[in-house]
C-alpha cells in the first residue's frame, strides 16, 4: 500500500520573488535542470523546509535576515536534534 503525498504548502509569501518559497522553487528547478535524481531533490527539499520551519519559529521571514550567526544557531539546533527513535541526525 503506497502512501499518498499531500501537496506541499508554501512557507512565506509564495508571490515574493525574493522570498523563501520562490527561492526554494528556483533551487529545485536548478537541481532538475542539472539532472539531480528525484530522490536527491526530495531530500534537499525536506531539509530546506526543516530550516524554513525553524526560521519561521524565530520570526525570520525574509532570506536577508539569515546571517552567519543565524546559520550557526541552526547548526547547534541540528546537533541537539533527535529523531523519533532518539538517535541524532547522521
Amino acid at each position: 500500500m503506497s502512501k499518498s503525498k499531500k501537496p506541499l504548502q508554501p512557507i512565506g509569501d509564495a508571490n515574493d520573488p525574493r522570498g523563501f518559497w520562490y527561492l526554494l522553487q528556483q533551487n529545485l528547478v536548478w537541481l532538475r535542470v542539472h539532472n539531480y535524481s528525484e530522490a536527491t531533490i526530495a531530500t534537499r527539499e525536506k531539509y530546506i523546509r526543516m530550516f524554513l520551519r525553524w526560521a519561521a519559529e524565530r520570526e525570520l521571514c525574509d532570506p536577508t535576515q539569515v546571517t552567519k550567526p543565524i546559520l550557526e544557531s541552526f547548526q547547534r539546533h541540528l546537533f541537539h536534534y533527535r529523531k523519533a527513535d532518539g538517535q541524532p541526525l547522521a
